[in-house]
């Protein structure tokens, strides 16, 4: 499903919200490919907008801990939060 999809969502309204957040956020569909990434979480992770969204998380970041993690949040629908560490 892509953004413009997303039946009963103001367009304007939700790219307002993802861009605005603090957060570092990415929506993944169910195969895990990016559906929406926002200004804070592409740089985070090193990329481009453009590089992620319509590709496969696990492709562009490979790791067996984040593929099970994934895979229990889809299975579960629970969500799955990830917290950068911090090296001092």
């Amino acid at each position: 499903m892509t953004v413009s999809k997303m039946e009963g969502l103001e367009i304007p309204m939700l790219t307002y919200l993802i861009e605005s957040t603090q957060t570092y956020l990415a929506l993944l569909d169910r195969e895990l490919n990016f559906v929406v990434v926002n200004s804070r979480f592409a740089p985070f992770m090193g990329r481009d907008k453009a590089e992620l969204v319509g590709k496969n998380y696990l492709e562009i970041f490979p790791d067996a801990s984040t593929r099970l993690k994934f895979e229990q949040a889809r299975d579960t629908g629970e969500e799955v939060k990830f917290c950068p560490k911090k090296s001092f």
